[in-house]
């Protein structure tokens, strides 16, 4: 009787918390919605952004969601080969891969939803965004790394739903072939979309060559503490098993990004090399100081960094994923803002001027808002593919019968 009781009110909050997320993402998207009918009547004219300061907070965020489904996809592959696990974890009881392969393809709907998410956000970022896909077809610049990034991130889309589709169609060969193939070019697209910004000679701050390598490990952290997320509310024993696990390599990803960060910083004010040196110091002791000390380094890599080297509690590994991902949207956010608050001028001996930049609630209202839009791509998407996956396996019994 008290087991049947136990299980009544497990019912009654598991139905709670369904109501409490789906009402969650309706305020969400209704967030976003708003600011992209805005943005849709007024333009530019309604975001914080300027001729010469053009690139906003729209910008970090399609960076973010784009970098992180990178991120998502080399690490789902956990699930599918053992030697990987192996070479990570050591010897241990993960190595029959069964945990891992128990959440089947969400990882990659993980993933996928990642990167529509980041098309939404670019697509109304865009002035022009219909004119872009015509020209980008009918006269591409193959000399523009912008291009190359439309061509890789759409090309790393099909392969990940072509994933998607050999898994329900059951064919492991077939989805390792486009599990290889998705991996390949995502890693790519990535390092290009860091060249974006790495081969800028206009912008000194953002000219650096190890740029497309620093955003693959920032993929990686994402991805991982992304994957810890997922994990946790899959089921109780991927929650006590997988998330700690999983916090090993969030770890590894922490130290290296942070490591990087601090050379990226070095690197800026040592030499004082001209607009680099003011970009560098407006980030530490400017404008955006608080985003990057309190919300990238504290919030995003110190704390989460502390948490896991001392507790294996799921709550707590799980709030560090949580403040993880949130440090990651702002290094996004600063990376993109520091890179633009010096003035571009044709003669680099004059005086350098200093630009700020303040996200409108439009723009913030779309920034927050993009969450409800994965969540809402995510479990549209699960929902399908559970209803697919029913509907094979009654005719998978009657062929064996």
């Amino acid at each position: 009787m008290s087991e049947l009781i136990n299980d009544q009110s497990s019912i009654r909050q598991h139905k709670t918390f369904r109501i409490v997320v789906v009402a969650a993402i309706g305020v969400l998207v209704a967030l976003f919605a708003y600011g992209a009918v805005v943005t849709l009547l007024q333009g530019h004219d309604a975001w914080g952004t300027t001729d010469e300061f053009s690139w906003g907070i729209l910008i970090s965020a399609y960076v973010f969601f784009a970098v992180g489904c990178t991120g998502i996809c080399l690490l789902s592959t956990l699930g599918h080969r053992d030697w990987i696990l192996k070479l990570v974890f050591g010897d241990t009881k993960f190595t029959n891969t069964a945990e891992f392969e128990s959440m089947g393809i969400k990882p990659i709907v993980l993933a996928i939803s990642f990167m529509l998410t980041a098309f939404t956000v670019l697509f109304f970022e865009l002035k022009y965004p219909l004119n872009l896909a015509i020209y980008a077809v009918l006269s591409p610049n193959f000399q523009s790394a912008f291009i190359w990034m439309g061509f890789l991130y759409g090309i790393y889309l099909l392969f990940l739903i072509l994933e998607v589709v050999f898994y329900l169609r059951k064919s492991p060969k077939a989805l390792k072939i486009a599990s290889f193939l998705a991996i390949t070019t995502g890693i790519i697209a990535t390092s290009n979309l860091g060249a974006v910004f790495g081969t800028m000679p206009g912008r000194a701050y953002w000219t650096a060559p190890y740029l497309p390598i620093f955003f693959i490990f920032t993929a990686l952290l994402t991805g991982a503490a992304a994957l810890m997320v997922l994990y946790y509310f899959h089921n109780q024993k991927t929650r006590e098993e997988i998330v700690p696990y999983m916090s090993k390599l969030l770890v590894l990803f922490i130290i290296v990004v942070g490591i990087m960060t601090v050379w990226n910083l070095v690197s800026g004010f040592i030499g004082q090399y001209p607009e680099r040196y003011e970009a560098t110091m407006n980030l530490l002791f400017g404008d955006l100081a608080i985003s990057f000390w309190v919300f990238e380094l504290g919030i995003g890599l110190l704390i989460p960094l502390a948490i896991v080297l001392l507790t294996r509690s799921p709550k707590l590994l799980l709030a560090a994923a949580v403040m993880a991902l949130v440090g990651m949207m702002f290094a996004r956010h600063n990376l993109v803002t520091a890179g633009q608050t010096v003035l571009l001028q044709p003669d680099a001996s004059t005086q350098v001027y200093l630009m700020s930049y303040v996200p409108t609630f439009v723009e913030m209202s779309m920034t927050i808002g993009a969450l409800g839009v994965l969540l809402a791509f995510y479990f549209i998407m699960t929902r399908l593919l559970n209803k697919l996956e029913k509907k094979e396996k009654p005719s998978e019994a009657q062929k064996a019968s």
